[in-house]
């Protein structure tokens, strides 16, 4: 089934936000993509800001909710990166894993559909930051392991970086 689809039928019953988009709040599923953006031997890590109410300060991929299913996760993705930190998706290739990783924060009762997005810079771009994020960096990929990333954001980079040896 698209990816889309199984999204839409599993929150057909989530509220609604005003634009039309779901409203993940408080509910007990949430399905996200999360960004593995690469150049070279090089990734994009962001900074979460001290006044997100998640997991402030840790780093991070460029994440977002899937809250629209009328569009596909590749373009979700691109208006985040736009959005976050002023990358042009025009100067990326940007793929979606077509199955998510499947992640319980029990602190939170949740569980999360996580849809890794390996993106491609064209460039070694300067990132903007919005109100999100209190600082991002290009990370040698070696340096990884060292970072204080968000929980379960390794498996989605390992994710990320197996479909970048796919696509290559």
């Amino acid at each position: 089934m698209n990816p889309l689809a199984m999204i839409a039928y599993q929150t057909k019953d989530y509220p609604r936000l005003p634009d039309g988009r779901i409203d993940y709040t408080g509910q007990p599923i949430c399905f996200v993509f999360n960004c593995v953006v690469c150049y070279g031997d090089e990734i994009l890590l962001a900074r979460r800001s001290q006044q997100e109410v998640e997991q402030p300060r840790m780093l991070n991929g460029v994440s977002g909710f899937i809250d629209r299913t009328d569009t596909s996760i590749t373009v979700l993705a691109g208006q985040e990166l736009a959005e976050e930190l002023g990358i042009d998706p025009r100067d990326t290739t940007i793929v979606a894993a077509q199955q998510p990783l499947m992640q319980i924060d029990a602190a939170h009762s949740r569980q999360w559909y996580v849809y890794p997005v390996l993106v491609e810079c064209a460039q070694r771009i300067t990132p903007r930051l919005n109100a999100e994020n209190s600082a991002a960096a290009w990370y040698p990929l070696t340096e990884i392991d060292a970072l204080p990333l968000l929980p379960f954001y390794h498996e989605t980079l390992r994710a990320g970086l197996a479909m970048r040896h796919k696509h290559k």
